[in-house]
């Protein structure tokens, strides 16, 4: 079973190559501090790229002022392609991407590195985060893994969930295509799909990233996230056919986003519908109805007794 490994007390320099990428847009009053991060790291990064995804805030500014900073400026095409860009900018053995409005924790390259060179038949090293809101900060644990195959436990659930925490070795993503521009969220979870799907994927322990949770962020819209990670999923049927228990990890997988993305919709269209605003509900129990049927069927049923 890929357990979260050991990681060793801090030592010399690592003998790897890791470049750290920033795409940016529209985050300049986040950004110094995400640069400051990296460069406060305990193994310093090889390159630093920020990636301009076509802002029109001070993020040229911020980036081109800081030292050490190599920076990339493209017309506005989103956050999978402002990724590829740093990627195929990079000159490294290993990437690790930061989103501007997150930051790494100081031990974030050494723990990676240390994990991922302990472990070279991985894609990816991936450690722990924690999720920062403005009611408090909690460190997302590890789950209790029910199977050693680890693409079957990232279909039951994406686990790693944060970027920021994970590691790359450049040429399995580069192999891999990158990240998918055509997905408007959960491109990172289709990166972790794919990879754990074709090689070995290995944890470690270590908190090193901060994931900043604002109510503006792409998180914050249920629909968007639900059609982006249901996709995500659908595009593994393929891939699991014929095997009982990867399938049966996929079915866990689409329930459990039905109920943490789906339901929120469905009573948001239920309220619409009490308020007469039947174009929006009806769009919403379609869009639920073209993954699970019966959860709208169930949903209406439960609500409606309750009534």
């Amino acid at each position: 079973m890929d357990r979260p490994a050991e990681i060793t007390p801090p030592g010399p320099a690592l003998e790897a190559t890791v470049t750290v990428v920033i795409p940016c847009y529209n985050h300049a009053h986040f950004l110094g501090d995400a640069i400051a991060s990296v460069r406060a790291q305990t193994r310093a990064a090889d390159e630093i790229i920020v990636v301009d995804d076509g802002s029109t805030d001070a993020t040229p500014t911020v980036a081109r002022q800081a030292p050490g900073v190599r920076y990339l400026r493209q017309r506005n095409a989103g956050l999978s392609a402002a990724r590829n860009a740093g990627l195929a900018d990079a000159r490294s053995a290993f990437v690790q991407f930061l989103d501007a409005d997150d930051v790494l924790l100081p031990t974030a390259l050494e723990s990676g590195l240390r994990c991922a060179l302990a472990h070279p038949e991985c894609a990816f090293a991936a450690g722990r985060h924690v999720v920062t809101r403005p009611e408090g900060s909690e460190v997302r644990p590890w789950p209790e893994f029910a199977s050693g195959d680890m693409y079957a436990e990232l279909l039951r659930l994406n686990f790693i969930a944060c970027t920021d925490a994970v590691l790359f070795r450049r040429d399995a993503l580069l192999e891999a295509g990158g990240f998918d521009r055509g997905l408007r969220a959960c491109e990172d979870y289709d990166v972790f799909l794919r990879l754990a799907r074709r090689h070995r994927v290995a944890l470690h322990d270590d908190v090193v990233a901060e994931y900043r949770v604002r109510g503006d962020g792409m998180s914050s819209d249920p629909g968007r996230m639900y059609t982006s990670i249901m996709a995500v999923l659908g595009r593994q049927r393929a891939h699991v056919r014929g095997d009982p228990a990867r399938e049966a990890a996929l079915t866990a997988g689409c329930r459990l986003y039905n109920r943490y993305y789906g339901w929120p919709m469905l009573d948001a269209a239920l309220r619409r519908l009490r308020r007469n605003r039947a174009l929006g509900a009806l769009r919403d129990f379609a869009t639920v109805a073209r993954y699970d049927r019966g959860a709208v069927k169930w949903f209406l049923r439960d609500r409606f007794a309750r009534a």
